[in-house]
Parts: structure tokens; sequence; C-alpha cells
């Protein structure tokens, strides 16, 4: 009954999707490498001493390379295309150009002047109300020492004074 069971099994199992993997994964031949990494390509094969084909590289026909290259335009070249603005610019561009001594707009107001605009007129407050003193309330009666590392420490007062003194031998560091 026990190989019948173990038979029947076996053929259940065959019939899952992933039995060949489990299969691949826990079963091998002996003496093969369970660590070997599986595949065909043609580095594995000759890595493993297989021999692999080598396809020999054929001259191609016909010149491949294109001939030499244009020459460098001279500063005279230059020169004598900038007077054809057109070349630049797309067919589309039409438009008078700007005349000898003209300025040109770019979008400014009569209240904006040289890029700047002019906010005297402006609703901003001419006192700002100082809010310092409601903050700080409270917290002004303790002294701040900062030891330096070098014998001296930086004191500050509650008035906001800072002083550097010299540190006694009986201070604990």
């Amino acid at each position: 009954m026990r190989n019948a069971a173990l038979l029947s099994s076996l053929v259940l199992i065959s019939g899952c999707a992933g039995f060949g993997k489990l299969a691949g994964d826990g079963m091998g031949f002996p003496g093969g490498n369970p660590n070997a990494p599986g595949g065909e390509a043609e580095n594995l094969r000759r890595a493993r001493g297989e021999a692999a084909a080598e396809l020999p590289i054929l001259p191609a026909a016909g010149n491949l390379w294109p001939g030499p290259p244009a020459p460098l335009p001279t500063l005279g070249d230059v020169s004598k295309d900038r007077g054809r603005l057109g070349d630049a610019l797309p067919a589309d561009a039409g438009g008078t150009e700007l005349p000898e001594g003209g300025s040109m707009s770019a979008g400014e107001q009569a209240e904006i002047r040289g890029g700047i605009q002019d906010f005297s007129s402006g609703g901003l407050p001419s006192v700002v109300r100082d809010d310092a003193a409601h903050y700080g309330a409270g917290q002004r009666a303790a002294t701040i020492v900062i030891p330096n590392g070098d014998g001296t420490s930086t004191v500050i007062a509650p008035d906001g004074t800072v002083k550097t003194v010299k540190d006694s031998p009986t201070t604990p560091r």
C-alpha cells in the first residue's frame, strides 16, 4: 500500500507546474556541481570548456569612410555671412528691423523704470512692531556660560553683553 501511495503521489506532483523547478533545484546528477550556473549561452559553454562557434570578422564591401571633413570657415567667411541675417531666422519671421539709435521695449510699463518697480507709494507699513521682548520674556534671568576648551569661557549676560573670562582652577569640566 505504501508503494502505491508513493507512486500515486509522484504522479500527482508531476502534474503540478512547479515540479520541474523543484526537481531542477533540489535534484541533480551525481558528481554534478549544484552551484554551477544554468543556461546555454555562448559564454557559459566557453566557461564549461565546450566548443563555441566563432564567426570570422570579414571586411565590408565598399568605402565606409565619408571622405575628408569640410574646411573650417575663416574670419572672412564669417564676416561675409554676417550681413545675411535672414539665413538664421525662420521663413515666417517678419517685421521691421530696429532703426539705428532706436531702443527696444521689453514690455515695460509706466511704473517700471530700468527694470525696477517703484514701491514708494505701496501699502507697506512704515513702522514694524518689535515683538522680540514678548518671545524672550521669562528667559532673561539666566547667564549663559560656554566653555571654549582652552581655559577660557564665553559668558553671555542677560542684557546681551558678551565677554570672555579665564576659568578658575576649581571650575569642573
